[in-house]
């Protein structure tokens, strides 16, 4: 009985449960003129606020598609109406892709951010590395500050178990920010 109330301890203790937050605050956005308030140019690179990897804009907004998301200088959005965004991307001030979005069916839009349609991978640990047995969600949405500057907020939920033992829960959430770049969208 008592070797049974260890294992059970132990299974316990080894169970985990992560949730981060990053250490800068969100930004502040509210659109009050709606989709007009995301007409801009933005830089396709993020701007970095701490070391690590970098960002694309292009390539939150095509993720399917198969660009050199590190060519791509700029990304152009003009509002056609307020349900429609016309999105185009810019290498050496040429547009390269365009493309036309429109809320319900690309995107929604709630409290003056763009949401794009949540992603949901599921892990099955066969790649050599991955302890993880579960499901991945990652959603994002996109909004502009009262600056100007473009924010992505991407927030990754995990839920499954780690050694097929012990189960995690965790999500993260990340605020990556792009910056205005009117020069580069000039054709």
């Amino acid at each position: 009985m008592t070797i049974k109330l260890c294992w059970l301890g132990a299974l316990l203790l080894c169970s985990g449960c992560i949730v981060t937050d990053e250490t800068t605050p969100s930004p502040s956005s509210t659109m009050p003129g709606g989709l007009s308030g995301f007409t801009g140019c933005y830089e396709n690179q993020s701007t970095p606020l701490k070391p690590g990897p970098n960002h694309y804009l292009s390539q939150i907004i095509w993720p399917d598609r198969s660009l050199t998301h590190t060519a791509i200088e700029a990304i152009k959005v003009s509002a056609l109406d307020d349900r429609t965004l016309q999105v185009t991307a810019y290498a050496k001030k040429h547009a390269v892709l365009n493309q036309t979005f429109t809320v319900g069916e690309d995107f929604q839009f709630e409290a003056g951010q763009i949401v794009l349609p949540s992603r949901t991978t599921v892990s099955t640990a066969r790649e050599p590395g991955n302890p993880l047995i579960g499901t991945v969600q990652t959603r994002v949405r996109l909004g502009v500050e009262e600056t100007g500057r473009g924010y992505t907020r991407e927030t990754t939920t995990v839920v499954g178990t780690a050694y097929l033992f012990i189960p995690v829960a965790g999500q993260v959430s990340e605020t990556i920010r792009f910056n205005t770049a009117r020069p580069l969208c000039a054709e």
